[in-house]
C-alpha cells in the first residue's frame, strides 16, 4: 500500500484522481485552485497531496491520462468501423454523448482545457497540445485508411481532417456553453453531409 510519512493514505488514490479529473473538466486548469482540488479529493493535509501527486501540474497530467484512457479513447475507437461514413457518424454521436453526460463537467477536458489557460502555464499548454495532436492523428489515420481503401481521394484528406477536428472542437465548446446532447446530435447530422458527398 502506498505510504505518506510512513502511514497509509487516508484516501482512495484512484477515487481522488477521478474527483480531480471531474473538477478540472468542469473548470479548466487555471481556474481550479489547489485548495478546491484537495477538498474535492478528500485530502486534508498538503503533505499527503504532495506525497501522492507531487504538484497540481502533475495531478493534471495524471487526470488527462485517466480521461484519455477511460473516456476519449473509447470514443475514438469508433473510427475502427469498416465503413468510413459509419466511423465518423458514430464518432460524432458518441462525442455528443460524452460532452454532455457528466454535467457540470461538460465539453471535452482535452479540447477545451486551453480556453482561458494562463500564459504562465506554458508546460500545461504543451501537454494539452500533445493530447490534441493524438486526436488529430486518430482522425488522419482513419482518413488515410479511407484513401488506401479507395473510398477517398488523397486530395480530400487534409480538408476533411480539418473539418472533422473543427466539428469536434465546436461541439465541445457548444456543450460547455450549455447545449444539450439532442442539440449536438442534430448538428452532427448536418456535419456528416460533407463526408457523405466525398467518401
Amino acid at each position: 500500500m502506498p505510504m505518506a510519512r510512513g502511514r497509509p493514505w487516508s484516501f482512495d488514490r484512484k477515487q481522488a484522481l477521478h474527483q480531480s479529473m471531474m473538477l478540472f473538466w468542469e473548470r479548466g486548469y487555471s481556474a481550479t485552485p489547489l485548495s478546491a482540488l484537495q477538498a474535492a479529493m478528500g485530502i486534508a493535509h498538503p503533505q499527503s497531496f504532495r506525497s501522492a501527486f507531487k504538484s497540481k501540474q502533475k495531478l493534471f497530467e495524471a487526470a488527462l491520462g485517466s480521461y484519455w484512457e477511460s473516456y476519449l479513447q473509447p470514443v475514438l475507437a469508433s473510427l475502427d468501423a469498416d465503413e468510413p461514413i459509419e466511423a465518423f457518424q458514430t464518432l460524432f454521436a458518441e462525442a455528443a454523448q460524452l460532452y454532455t453526460h457528466w454535467s457540470p463537467a461538460r465539453g471535452c477536458l482535452i479540447l477545451t482545457s486551453s480556453v482561458n489557460l494562463r500564459t504562465d502555464d506554458d508546460e500545461v499548454g504543451l501537454l494539452i497540445a500533445e493530447y490534441r495532436r493524438r486526436i488529430e492523428r486518430a482522425i488522419e489515420d482513419r482518413l488515410s485508411r479511407a484513401v488506401d481503401d479507395e473510398h477517398l481521394r488523397p486530395m480530400q484528406k487534409a480538408a476533411l481532417a480539418e473539418l472533422c477536428f473543427t466539428i469536434l472542437y465546436g461541439m465541445a465548446l457548444r456543450a460547455q456553453s450549455g447545449a444539450g446532447c439532442d442539440d449536438l446530435l442534430g448538428g452532427t447530422k448536418a456535419a456528416i453531409a460533407p463526408f457523405e458527398d466525398t467518401i
